[in-house]
């Protein structure tokens, strides 16, 4: 019988090496062997999401566990040289390997040894594997009657102290909240709040450099779990006692207590029930991997300046929340009770890369890609509904706080495509009216097919807007191709109008007709999209080329 897995030196970690093999390889190696590794290639996004937070855990406790008076100068020595530096995470993973065994009987990674219920029940790995299920589904689960093998369950364990969802959970024997020998819901996992940010660098090495933020708060209270001293039980840790006090903290918290059941060297079952929930309210001076929003709700309730994880939204690609992903060089504030508050912070990794631009330890035309990963919760948010993943490439420039124009021209470019967009949707129902119809179903199609015909246009406009690019001829050249791109879509709508809509009727005092809501929309238009002569116009139409190729996730 297997007796012990430790994950410093056993494969469990799922990546692509830089020859394009998937495989799975140990946290050391992950790390020894950085530079060699493409990237991170786990069942899902979000699984991905959570194996790189500790990695980072790790790293950060290797290489800055200590603030510095230099933190741009000692990431630039980092950056410089072609490995991560062996000794140092050597040296600290040697020291902690014995908190890194998931088979440990006293310490088992991230589990708690003598978990149990009052009926000594154990649960179907369903509940530790998501499915999600239906048409597009990013991932089905195998038959849950299958085991694991315990490299693939360490990296399901960390999904699942990142993500569980809420509900009703097993009750733990010694949890003084259990009743009637339920685990009543408690929220969900830190990361199922938050739409999570890094940035992507050529290879891991590069990946986990580019979210090390060495100008992040520090607290000599601030650990990973396995530097804690007292090991995880059944009950509930104290806030006041267990944190969170920061970053690492916050990537390794254990929102669930689990055990996973081994049967002939795999794992066959398991028990996941309440653990420690995070004060989600108070998080946003230490999280670093989320943008985040002014919450009016949350601030009423504290009667203090509140803000909240800013989540991924189905359907909506990442460019068109643009001005929230950038740092605002112009620092506005809104104005509210509690005093001003800023409406929109990037993540903390995005302002990190921005410094490092605007310090020129970066150059100004250092393509900047992030990955955004989160997950959309079903009813009473108790199951995981839909894994949601996006990417966005742009120059560092439009990261740089100095540089405000490029930004600028970003953020111009999305407001107004999404004015021009709203204007196409009014003519489909406009042009419904007409027929007699209701308004509604036909401008959400509208809406929904012009985004999808300019998303692969507008990601490739902005990854060239770069320090060498005229802002605002780029600008401009944008606006003459998402134009054409809106105007032959109005044209098409209206070719496609029945009879009785060129005829068209009284409807809240005015007369809609083909003709009406044509002249509407060009007005619309016009206006959403101003047009400007020039004679310094980029060659290239991003908005008029085809979309048929495939956009990454």
């Amino acid at each position: 019988m297997t007796d012990t897995f430790n994950l410093v030196d056993k494969p469990w970690i799922r990546i692509r090496d830089v020859e394009g093999e998937v495989r799975e390889v140990s946290l050391s190696e992950a790390l020894t062997e950085s530079h060699r590794i493409e990237r991170l290639a786990g069942e899902l996004p979000t699984q991905d999401f959570a194996v790189l937070r500790v990695l980072l855990a790790v790293l950060y406790r290797a290489v800055a566990p200590e603030p510095t008076g230099d933190p741009e100068g000692v990431w630039e020595e980092l950056w410089n040289q072609e490995r991560l530096p062996a000794a140092g995470f050597t040296a600290y993973l040697d020291a902690w390997k014995p908190r890194f065994d998931l088979l440990d009987s006293q310490r088992p990674f991230m589990q708690v040894p003598d978990l149990h219920t009052s009926k000594g029940e154990w649960r179907s790995l369903e509940l530790l594997v998501p499915d999600c299920p239906g048409p597009g589904a990013m991932f089905r689960r195998r038959d849950p009657s299958i085991s694991l093998g315990l490299g693939e369950a360490s990296r399901w364990l960390l999904h699942c102290q990142a993500y569980d969802p809420s509900g009703i959970k097993s009750g733990a024997v010694g949890d003084q909240r259990v009743k009637g020998g339920k685990g009543y819901p408690t929220p969900v996992g830190w990361a199922g709040w938050m739409g999570g940010q890094y940035i992507e660098g050529t290879n891991l090495r590069e990946t986990l450099l580019l979210n090390l933020v060495l100008d992040r708060r520090y607290d000599r209270r601030d650990v990973p779990l396995w530097e804690e001293e007292q090991h995880l039980t059944q009950e509930v840790r104290s806030p006041e006692t267990c944190g969170p006090f920061g970053q690492l903290g916050l990537l390794t918290w254990p929102e669930r207590r689990v055990r996973l059941h081994i049967e002939e060297g795999e794992v066959a079952e398991v028990l996941i029930c309440n653990g420690d929930p995070i004060p989600y309210t108070l998080q946003s001076e230490h999280e670093l991997m989320t943008p985040w929003r002014f919450s009016e709700p949350q601030s009423a309730k504290a009667k203090s300046i509140i803000y909240m994880p800013r989540s991924l939204t189905r359907g909506r690609a990442l460019w068109r929340g643009l001005e929230t992903l950038l740092p605002d060089p112009s620092g506005a504030k809104v104005k509210t009770k509690y005093g001003d508050a800023e409406s929109a912070r990037p993540s903390g990794v995005v302002n990190w890369v921005g410094k490092l631009v605007s310090e020129k330890v970066l150059p100004l035309g250092f393509q900047v890609r992030i990955v955004a990963t989160g997950v959309e919760y079903g009813p009473q948010m108790a199951v995981i509904s839909t894994v949601l993943a996006d990417r966005l490439a742009f120059a560092g420039v439009l990261a740089d706080v100095s540089s405000g124009a490029h930004r600028a021209a970003a953020t111009t470019a999305v407001g107004e495509t999404d004015a021009a967009i709203r204007a196409l949707g009014s003519l489909a129902d406009n042009l419904v009216v007409a027929a007699g119809g209701e308004a509604g179903p036909a401008r959400e199609g509208a809406v929904s097919g012009a985004y999808e015909e300019l998303d692969r246009a507008f990601r490739r406009w902005l990854r060239d807007l770069g320090p060498e690019t005229s802002p605002d001829a780029s600008l401009q050249n944008w606006r003459e191709g998402c134009r054409r791109t809106l105007a032959a879509r109005g044209e098409e709508l209206v070719r496609n109008a029945p009879p009785a809509a060129w005829r068209g009727r009284e409807h809240s005092g005015h007369v809609v007709s083909v003709g009406q809501a044509d002249l509407w929309f060009r007005r619309s238009l016009a206006k959403a999209l101003p047009f400007l002569p020039r004679d310094d116009l980029p060659a290239t139409n991003y908005a008029d080329e085809s979309t048929t190729e495939r956009t990454e996730p």
